[in-house]
């Protein structure tokens, strides 16, 4: 693949990308109770514009939990840094809270990211998961409109219970 492929296929992947934050903020409530078994009570701000960081989506959750989702739809081999880099950010923000960080793989190749980052004396992971695992007739059956569109992410185009 050229430079000038590989650019408009990267330009591709953060259009895809702004369409999934876009699609979480219309509230997928079902999808948010499958990754964490809790549902969203509020919505928190994802800029942090002293360090130049933007995350994708984050909310305080019925359990004042913090949840951190990363829309990811390629494999990227600095993603656990990357979560690292978020988790100190939300960690000095929400010091007295619980963090709960996932990464929702939603890409075509099979999902092979790293999800721990281990040192000498220390040791963070996050959630990783790949949206095609998720229970999709949970999804399906939400009166949620995002979460049918999540739902047909998962690839199931072919099942019934679209049709």
């Amino acid at each position: 693949m050229n430079d000038k492929a590989k650019e408009e296929n990267k330009r591709d992947y953060i259009t895809f990308d702004l369409s999934l934050k876009a699609l979480a903020k219309l509230d997928p409530k079902k999808l948010f109770k499958l990754l964490t078994n809790h549902f969203v009570k509020s919505v928190l701000p994802t800029e942090y514009q002293n360090l130049e960081l933007r995350l994708d989506y984050v909310v305080e959750l019925d359990n004042d939990d913090i949840l951190h989702i990363e829309f990811q739809s390629i494999n990227d081999p600095q993603m656990h840094i990357r979560m690292l880099n978020y988790f100190a950010v939300l960690k000095r923000e929400f010091e007295d809270r619980n963090i709960i960080q996932i990464v929702l793989y939603i890409g075509d190749e099979k999902m092979n990211m790293k999800d721990t980052v281990t040192n000498y004396n220390m040791s963070y992971s996050f959630k990783l998961i790949d949206i095609r695992d998720l229970p999709k007739e949970e999804l399906i059956n939400s009166d949620s409109s995002a979460d049918l569109i999540f739902a047909f992410l998962t690839r199931i185009v072919q099942d019934e219970a679209l049709q």
